[in-house]
């Protein structure tokens, strides 16, 4: 038979609080993991919740723009500018320039506008494939027409930095052209 000793009693109390860690370690360590995962997976659904979201606001963004874009004013002014001709700025200028307050007013209204998406498209705002989309020929046609005005413009009314972003946004629409 065998005498149970204190010694005996000590190591068996030992090594059983040894197995006890360790299983109590290994199950801290399985809960971490899957805390971890939960955590990773609670983050890639909070980012693709965000990027929804911002798809979802850039749409709506955008359908303010076309809105704009679908009104009547918009093609008053449109049909206004088409009709445009002259041969240098000052005849420009004086054809329709600020004495000719129709005329001005759609200029520097169109040229607002595509100024100002020129701005959220190089902020990030709104994708330049949307406004490619919908506008393309419209953008590309008013800075080819009307780019050497906005220019001249700048340097006589001494505003350098009046409508920076429709050369900008006309940038953008080649060179998205170029890359699809």
């Amino acid at each position: 038979m065998v005498e149970i000793t204190l010694p005996i009693v000590l190591q068996i109390i030992q090594t059983l609080s040894l197995v006890v860690g360790i299983a109590y370690y290994l199950f801290i360590m399985r809960n971490s993991q899957r805390t971890r995962e939960l955590t990773l997976q609670s983050q890639e659904l909070t980012r693709k919740a965000q990027e929804q979201a911002l798809e979802t606001r850039q749409a709506q963004f955008f359908m303010q723009i076309y809105d704009r874009f679908n009104n009547s004013e918009y093609w008053e002014q449109w049909v206004e500018l088409r009709s445009h001709t002259w041969d240098d700025y000052e005849d420009w200028e004086t054809k329709y320039g600020m004495n000719n307050i129709m005329a001005y007013t759609a200029f520097t209204s169109m040229a607002s506008y595509f100024d100002g998406l020129g701005v959220l498209v190089d902020k990030g705002l709104i994708d330049i494939g949307l406004v490619d989309d919908l506008l393309h020929t419209r953008v590309l046609w008013f800075w080819d027409k009307w780019g050497d005005i906005v220019r001249k413009a700048r340097v006589r009314w001494n505003t350098p930095r009046i409508w920076p972003y429709i050369d900008s946004l006309y940038s953008q629409i080649q060179d998205y052209e170029k890359q699809t």
